[in-house]
């Protein structure tokens, strides 16, 4: 079996996406994807004292590729999954569709958090003395850590509501 690092991984798939939004002539969903990766460049630069990891991967100064990428990743295929449920639900105004967003995010954070974790062996050594939370035992880091992870999607949702885009 042929295992890819993650950053390696990660480089694949931001490839793939930009690829796949050119070729698919959804070239309106970038600035979507712009967003993911300013916001994920800001929380890279915040905690990268806060990243030491387990295994090498690729950086950028003091940004490691890994979480760079991935958090891009994460909050633009999120955003991709809500406009495309949402219309199926009967979540109206901005306060239900929030909340709806939150309860995608949330799960799927923490899914991701534990498989990299648990399955991938995806560890940030440099929280290794933090415990995770008790019920995924992922997520080791200190609380404000743990607390700007959950709300970072949040962030991003309203970043897209804001600010002022061609929707897609």
């Amino acid at each position: 079996m042929i295992f890819l690092r993650p950053d390696i991984l990660v480089l694949i798939l931001t490839a793939i996406i930009l690829s796949t939004l050119i070729l698919a002539n959804k070239k309106q969903w970038l600035p979507y994807l712009g967003i993911a990766l300013t916001i994920s460049v800001i929380w890279n630069l915040f905690a990268s004292s806060q990243y030491g990891y387990n295994q090498t991967f690729l950086s950028i100064g003091p940004i490691s590729i890994f979480p760079l990428l991935a958090w891009m990743i994460g909050l633009f295929s999120l955003h991709i999954l809500y406009i495309s449920v949402l219309p199926r639900t009967s979540f109206e105004g901005f306060t239900k569709q929030l909340l709806f967003y939150i309860a995608l995010y949330w799960p799927i954070l923490l899914i991701a958090e534990t498989i990299g974790y648990h399955s991938l062996n995806i560890k940030n050594s440099a929280a290794a003395q933090y415990p995770g939370l008790p019920f995924c035992d992922c997520l080791h880091a200190p609380l404000w850590m743990q607390i700007a992870y959950l709300m970072i999607g949040p962030a991003y949702f309203l970043c897209v509501n804001f600010v002022p885009l061609k929707r897609a």
